[in-house]
């Protein structure tokens, strides 16, 4: 749906309804929605959780990612670096973001194998909860996390399970009883 609003205002065709200016970006958002369910519904797959695995490191890493590649583009393009904004060609611009993004995918994955966090991941925790988080896997249970909220929902798991198994227990010993 969203491809054909597009498709109709660049070719003209939406123009002699008066719908035109609407189209574009109605029609942009459409594709965009649609792009996004159908990642969404691929994700929920067990072979698209397979197919999607590379891409877990990349999120795991966002923040220091995009800030990654907002340095190597800014550095790229601008003139406090090479300068090179209006002088590539799209071919010459687009080699050069997946370049960045594939290196972006193997530095995450290398780096994830170490570290729990990404550096600016690290660093955001580490202020959003006040204290200093482990950096490493080794000791990964001994995360400092707000507690009260942690021991309600320890409080209530076991609850729960207590309350399953003397429910078993009850069905089990009332069974034996009937025998």
């Amino acid at each position: 749906m969203g491809a054909a609003l597009i498709f109709l205002k660049i070719n003209g065709a939406l123009a002699s309804v008066g719908v035109g200016a609407v189209a574009s970006p109605m029609g942009t958002i459409l594709l965009a929605l649609g792009y996004g369910a159908t990642f969404v519904a691929v994700a929920e797959l067990r072979s698209g959780k397979m197919l999607l695995g590379w891409a877990v490191p990349l999120g795991r890493m966002a923040f220091t990612n995009y800030l990654a590649q907002s340095l190597i583009f800014g550095w790229i393009f601008y003139g406090h670096g090479l300068g090179l904004f209006g002088h590539l060609s799209a071919a010459e611009a687009l080699a050069i973001g997946l370049t960045v993004y594939v290196c972006q995918i193997f530095f995450s994955a290398w780096w994830l194998r170490r570290p729990r966090y990404g550096p600016v991941e690290w660093l955001w925790r580490t202020l959003m909860y006040g204290t200093r988080q482990p950096m490493s896997l080794v000791g990964a249970e001994s995360v400092a996390k707000p507690s009260r909220l942690r021991n309600r929902l320890k409080s209530a798991s076991l609850a729960l399970r207590c309350k399953l198994r003397s429910t078993a227990l009850s069905r089990h010993v009332a069974a034996r009883r009937q025998r």
